[in-house]
């Protein structure tokens, strides 16, 4: 009967443990090789369009190095610190002859124009310290009376135009809005300017958009709506 002890023999089963040999199917792993197959999994035109994005980055990345290097070239305003650029202060440009105030969000504003000339370009930025400073508003009043002006262009990045602003600029009869940010023009800023004034859009489809926009200002209702790239280069 202890012979029948040899059924530990079938202890062997233990062998079945050998079936963790299929363990081996761990070497499916080598699906992970698949991976590799990324490569064969890219859709035709993929690649040209990675490269297409990584260029744009790069060209990107370019252009903010060489708008670096022009505000770092172009000349700053005299006797202004960026340690000066609080909340309310101002200041002048003595060379452009024009009074700006600094804003919350560190833009600035017009906010008087000291010179009285016939064409007048609205900044889009100016340069402090060798730094960019956006120019986003024109204060109240601030080219009032200038009877000389026959000629203003807005820059890129104006959002607002004051009461008064151009008021009774009565030679005014171009006025070139290159900003697509404009959101508020107050009232009367182009009563009594020239009742056939020009006025230039950045887009065709703003036409209707400025000219309700410019209503509140008392322009002339005689004005032209007009898109021309060349008077906006």
């Amino acid at each position: 009967e202890q012979g029948q002890g040899g059924e530990q023999g079938q202890g062997g089963e233990q062998g079945q443990g050998g079936e963790q040999g299929q363990g081996g199917e761990q070497g499916q792993g080598g699906e992970s090789g698949q991976g590799g197959s990324s490569s064969e999994d890219v859709k035709p035109g993929e690649s040209n369009q990675n490269q297409d994005n990584t260029q744009a980055n790069t060209d990107k990345k370019d252009d903010k190095e060489n708008n670096d290097k022009k505000a770092q070239t172009e000349e700053s305003i005299v006797g202004v610190k960026l340690s000066d650029l609080t909340n309310g202060f101002v200041f002048t440009d003595k060379s452009s002859g024009i009074n700006y105030e600094v804003n919350k969000d560190g833009s600035v504003s017009i906010t008087k124009a000291i010179k009285n000339e016939a064409e007048v370009v609205v900044k889009d930025y100016i340069v402090v310290e060798g730094k960019k400073i956006l120019v986003t508003e024109i204060k109240d009043d601030a080219y009032k009376n200038k009877k000389k002006l026959k000629k203003i262009v807005l820059g890129k990045n104006i959002k607002k135009v004051g009461r008064r602003a151009f008021y009774n600029c009565k030679k005014l009869k171009v006025l070139v809005i290159k900003s697509k940010k404009l959101k508020r023009v107050g009232k009367n800023a182009f009563k009594k300017t020239n009742k056939k004034i020009n006025v230039y859009v950045p887009k065709k489809s703003f036409r209707k958009k400025y000219k309700k926009l410019l209503k509140a200002s008392k322009i002339s209702n005689k004005a032209k709506y007009t898109y021309s790239k060349k008077m906006l280069k």
